[in-house]
């Protein structure tokens, strides 16, 4: 029968084990998709660390990015800019081994700023093993592919998709502004209406009372 201490060592023996294939696997990744290193960049400016937090069961680890790649670990690194994210291992599992658009979004990802959690985000489905297999012949064999540059066509209408979607959005927006500039120019014609028409009584009250003095 194992006694508790041997079933910790057990435990953390697997997590170190867990970090340096994920390390091995995604650093490789890293390092042969550009694509991947591309989206990387503004974390690795940054000198952002992810704390990962896992529950059902609840461990957490940590992921740095540097410009040699990505390295895990189970400790905090030092002086980095934290963010958190959190799912369950299974939501883990079904965004980035299977490339579940909706586990990705349904990681909960802790940050003031949106444009870090939406670049996050992209970056998750990049490196989820379907977009990774997609352009596999590319980040296996980059030597021999070094002239290739177009990305496979699931990679790519991921980009558009965003692309589709911030347009749908910006024309949004145009619509919006167009929309309050005419109800700002509706009101100012309103309020010049109005002004006119207490001008008019003003001095049609002035001229009253001048006459009910005079008479």
């Amino acid at each position: 029968m194992n006694t508790p201490t041997e079933e910790k060592k057990r435990l953390s023996f697997l997590l170190e084990a867990l970090m340096i294939v994920l390390e091995t696997f995604y650093s490789f990744v890293f390092k042969h998709d550009p694509i991947v290193k591309q989206q990387a960049i503004p974390f690795v400016e940054k000198n952002i660390s992810l704390k990962v937090n896992c529950y059902i069961p609840y461990f957490n680890f940590y992921v740095s990015f540097s410009s040699q790649g990505l390295l895990f670990n189970l400790q905090p690194p030092e002086k980095t800019t934290t963010i958190e994210i959190s799912s369950t291992i299974f939501g883990y599992a079904q965004a980035l081994a299977l490339g579940n658009k909706k586990s990705i979004y349904g990681i909960k990802i802790y940050s003031e700023d949106n444009t870090t959690k939406d670049q996050l985000r992209d970056f998750l489905i990049s490196l989820s093993l379907p977009h990774l297999g997609s352009d596999w012949k590319k980040w296996i064999f980059s030597a021999s592919l070094k002239k290739e540059t177009i990305s496979s066509p699931l990679r790519t209408s991921t980009l558009l998709e965003k692309i589709d979607h911030q347009r749908a959005k910006i024309n949004q927006l145009y619509v919006e502004n167009k929309q309050l500039k005419n109800r700002v120019r509706h009101m100012k014609a309103s309020q010049k209406r109005i002004n006119i028409i207490f001008f008019i009584i003003t001095v049609s009250l002035i001229i009253a009372l001048v006459y009910s003095h005079t008479h």
